[in-house]
């Protein structure tokens, strides 16, 4: 008898316990037979089920017993019944939650994927971060030039640290951005050097609607074209930027202004600006280059209104359309021959349209801008206060153009695409034309050898995106035959 209460006094103590830590929501009677199945081979009689167990004493000679449980035990509070489907449990170093590492508080260099550093450098990834980033570029050259068609001329050779330029762009907040951009030219710059320490860009971007709509304002590139927007050295072909982007394009072409920038549905990019414009009074027939004021003392009783829709449709394909439009009339001072003012209207407009690809190992880019200045003859006849003449040596320096044009066609091919390595190793060809005095005023004659056909050829290698080895050679034709042969190697890097 004594064993027969120890066992059920036992059970039921088991059966308290099972319940707090199983949840199992049945009864006691069938937690009774369960357990009775468990603690004896053979069942309980039946009468001694029905009937509640007595509290017995414990004998003398026997050890102590715990006191009986009541055979309806008080309900237990269970936890949620588990989720159906087998269930996992982690080591407790796995079941804690890790806490996020934390952002570094400055970051070098960029890691950028390929194909986007490649159509687009790494400034998206710089205005994108949410920490401190340090970045820049370099580019290297060595060129060696032969003017006239005659093969005894001698080259003239020339090694140059071409431009070196450092990016650093902060999250004030997670919406807004500055972005800063410092290039050095030619490794030197002072008074009688060829070299120059200038300020590239300098703006705040500030997101209003995620990446549909962001104010941009400061010192902002004017978006036309490619290579004026994207120079990094390893994203273009050739040692030297096409010479289309220098004389029609005036790169790096920017100016002080305020507007919106965005994408829309993912695969259209639009920028829109106003900005300060040209010093007219700087023109000549070179182009538009020398009355750049990039962003230093600019003359503001003019402006412009820029602007840029691209379109992706496929990763690597890029379209874009770009404008230029303005009244550089308002930046110069103009008098008639008595000393009287007068005012001119100058309206300058240009556009460019651009199409690049990266696919399937090929590589292609076409470019075509150009620039109307239909009131230049009304410029080089406007005197100063003294009543001398604005542009005294037209004559000697040619005159300023009422239309500027240019554009190029370029295409490349990586031969190691094949092999499916990192390594790109692309020969390319570029053929540019261009002409700073496609039109000039009645009365004036245009300059011939500003009329150049150039052939570009030559081999770019890349070991990683961020960095390219370059070499070529350049053909250019100034309109009465080849009379310039030019060799260039170099290098350029991004980070």
């Amino acid at each position: 008898m004594r064993t027969r209460v120890r066992t059920k006094s036992g059970s039921q103590l088991a059966i308290a316990i099972g319940a707090v830590l199983c949840g199992l929501c049945v009864s006691a009677q069938a937690q009774a037979q369960s357990s009775g199945d468990d603690a004896a081979s053979a069942p309980a009689p039946a009468a001694e089920v029905a009937t509640p167990p007595a509290v017995v004493a414990p004998d003398s000679a026997a050890p102590v017993e715990s006191p009986a449980v009541p055979a309806s035990p008080a309900p237990v509070a269970a936890p949620p019944p588990p989720a159906a489907g087998p269930q996992i449990d982690l080591p407790p170093e796995e079941a804690t939650a890790q806490p996020a590492e934390p952002l570094p508080i400055v970051q070098f260099g960029s890691a950028i994927e390929r194909e986007e550093a490649l159509s687009r450098g790494l400034t998206p990834e710089r205005l994108a971060a949410r920490t401190t980033v340090v970045g820049g570029y370099g580019q290297f050259t060595l060129n060696s030039l032969r003017v006239g068609p005659d093969k005894d001329n001698d080259f003239t050779t020339r090694a140059n640290l071409r431009r070196i330029v450092l990016f650093v762009a902060h999250p004030i907040t997670d919406d807004i951005r500055v972005y800063s951009e410092f290039e050095w030219e030619n490794a030197v710059a002072c008074d009688g050097c060829n070299g120059s320490a200038e300020v590239e860009q300098a703006f705040i971007e500030w997101n209003l609607l995620g990446d549909a709509l962001a104010l941009r304002a400061g010192l902002v590139l004017v978006p036309m074209g490619i290579i004026n927007q994207w120079h990094e050295p390893p994203v273009f072909h050739g040692v030297d930027r096409p010479n289309v982007d220098t004389f029609v394009i005036p790169t790096t072409w920017r100016e002080l202004g305020l507007g919106v920038t965005g994408k829309l549905a993912e695969i259209w990019h639009y920028e829109l600006y106003l900005t300060t414009t040209l010093d007219p009074l700087r023109l000549d027939s070179s182009g538009l280059q020398p009355a750049l004021s990039l962003g230093s003392l600019a003359r503001a009783d003019a402006f412009a209104l820029t602007g840029r829709m691209e379109v992706e449709p496929l990763l690597g394909v890029i379209g874009g359309v770009s404008f230029f439009a303005s009244d550089v009339g308002g930046n110069g001072d103009y008098f008639r021959r008595n000393g009287k003012k007068r005012d001119l209207k100058l309206p300058l407009i240009g556009y460019s349209f651009d199409a690049r690809m990266r696919r399937y190992g090929i590589e292609a880019r076409l470019v075509w801008a150009q620039f109307f200045f239909p009131n230049a003859g009304d410029l080089m006849g406007a005197l100063r206060e003294d009543g001398s003449s604005l542009f005294p040596n037209v004559d000697v320096t040619g005159p300023i153009p009422e239309r500027i044009q240019g554009g190029y066609i370029e295409l490349a091919y990586d031969v190691l695409h094949e092999l499916h390595v990192q390594h790109e190793l692309l020969p390319f060809v570029r053929f540019e034309t261009y002409d700073t005095q496609a039109k000039v005023p009645s009365g004036y004659r245009r300059e011939p050898s500003l009329d150049v056909d150039e052939l570009t050829m030559g081999l770019t290698y890349r070991p990683i995106p961020q960095l390219a080895f370059k070499g070529d050679v350049q053909l250019r034709d100034r309109r009465y035959g080849l009379d310039e042969l030019q060799v260039n190697f170099g290098f350029g890097y991004m980070f």
